[in-house]
């Protein structure tokens, strides 16, 4: 029997629109710490209160160099530039894109906004900085399904 202490991996996740709220507070309800950060970060600290002592809420920037894996729950064209305006601290982390190609247009609905023949995954992927891993996650299942789905019994999701 092995007695070296087993760490977990610090989580952030970054954006808490419905997806980001619901890996947040899910992480959460099964008992591990996660780091929240929101370009609003009253909403960040607001989540993190409500959660308990397992949330903590900090700046974008500050989740991105203190975690070592990454939730990135905000547009598909955000997480590009996030890519690029923090590819220095990005370097070896593991990076959690939920996102769809995709942006509201003016009928009420979604647009999607990459080429036909065009992977996301991909696109993202390009855009990695060195020793980053890419996890395509989370994305295919709404919010309410991945919030009531999470600790169903028997098996967990």
């Amino acid at each position: 029997m092995s007695t070296e202490k087993v760490t977990k991996s610090k989580v952030a996740v970054i954006g808490l629109g419905n997806i980001g709220l619901v890996v947040a507070t899910n992480l959460v309800k099964n008992n591990h710490p996660v780091i929240i950060a929101n370009r609003n970060s009253a909403k960040a600290t607001e989540l993190a209160a409500k959660l308990g002592n397992l949330a903590k809420a900090t700046d974008i920037a500050s989740a991105i160099k203190e975690a070592d894996i990454l939730v990135l729950s905000v547009w598909f064209a955000s997480i590009k530039e996030m890519l690029v305006q923090y590819s220095k601290e990005l370097q070896g982390k593991i990076i959690i894109d939920p996102s769809n190609p995709i942006a509201p247009n003016d009928k009420g609905g979604f647009d999607k906004i990459i080429g036909e023949k065009e992977s996301a995954g991909q696109i993202i992927a390009s855009l990695l900085p060195k020793g980053a891993k890419l996890v395509k996650a989370l994305g295919t299942l709404g919010a309410a399904s991945l919030e009531n789905a999470a600790n169903q019994n028997p098996a967990k999701v």
